[in-house]
């Protein structure tokens, strides 16, 4: 996890993600392991291997989708401002709550 996670996201690419039990943002409505390459950090050895099936998986045209995805939650949620309209959002739910 590291800032490249991010410049992937903002270039409408596809990250690989290692998890090493850190906390991505907004993980309770983004479906991170359905989006990115998830690799669990026992599976380093077999990355390559992890990487090549995931993109078998998609047609060309679901790959680009994906893209075209993963670059709107980007905008919508992590971009400056999006992560703030998402944080206001969050904390105005989260304040209603507990009224």
């Amino acid at each position: 996890f590291s800032y490249r996670f991010y410049e992937a996201l903002a270039a409408g690419r596809i990250p690989v993600f290692v998890n090493t039990d850190c906390v991505l943002p907004w993980e309770e409505f983004i479906p991170w392991r359905e989006l990115c390459v998830w690799v669990e950090q026992s599976e380093i050895p077999d990355l390559g291997r992890i990487v090549a099936e995931q993109h078998r998986r998609l047609s060309p045209a679901q790959f680009a989708d994906r893209q075209h995805h993963l670059r709107q939650i980007w905008e919508k949620h992590l971009s400056v401002e999006g992560f703030f309209r998402t944080l206001h959002g969050w904390l105005a739910a989260r304040l209603k709550c507990e009224s």
